[in-house]
């Protein structure tokens, strides 16, 4: 009888051990995350015409630069704003982040993004944050926080 009740011991002990899995073999494959993203439009102060849209400028002829000289990667798309450039907003915790924008190696504005964070987001999804302010120098231009929006108005 004293060995059925080690059994009876150790057997959900066993068993409740094993429930306990580690964080970092999670699959993340079927989750989606939001990543934050500032979308920079160009627009032609006389005409109006977004200069992505028209065919004024392309991805080549852009160039983006953290405040360590390093290229930031970008993307050119569209969407309900129209032709637009997007930047993903790196998994930071609050900070500030400062950006230049060349075009045709010939530097065009700068920015400064502050970014907060808002939660402590998950394993899969990182830290939750968010655009608080966006201060555009060098270049008339509108910004839209609540978007993450800035519009570059050309002469």
């Amino acid at each position: 009888m004293p060995s059925m009740f080690k059994q009876f011991i150790f057997v959900p002990i066993f068993i409740f051990l094993m429930q306990c899995e580690n964080d970092s073999n999670e699959d993340c494959s079927a989750v989606s995350c939001y990543a934050e993203t500032l979308f920079i439009k160009l627009i032609d102060t006389n005409s109006g015409e977004n200069l992505l849209e028209n065919g004024t400028y392309s991805d080549i002829d852009f160039e983006i630069l953290d405040e360590n000289s390093n290229s930031v990667p970008f993307y050119l798309s569209s969407g309900t704003i129209g032709n637009y450039m997007g930047i993903t907003i790196p998994g930071t915790p609050s900070e500030t982040l400062k950006y230049i924008f060349k075009i045709k190696n010939k530097t065009l504005f700068s920015t400064q993004i502050t970014v907060e964070k808002t939660g402590e987001g998950n394993s899969c999804c990182g830290i939750q944050k968010e655009v608080k302010n966006i201060v555009v120098s060098g270049t008339e231009n509108e910004i839209a926080i609540s978007k993450n929006t800035i519009t570059i108005f050309f002469e």
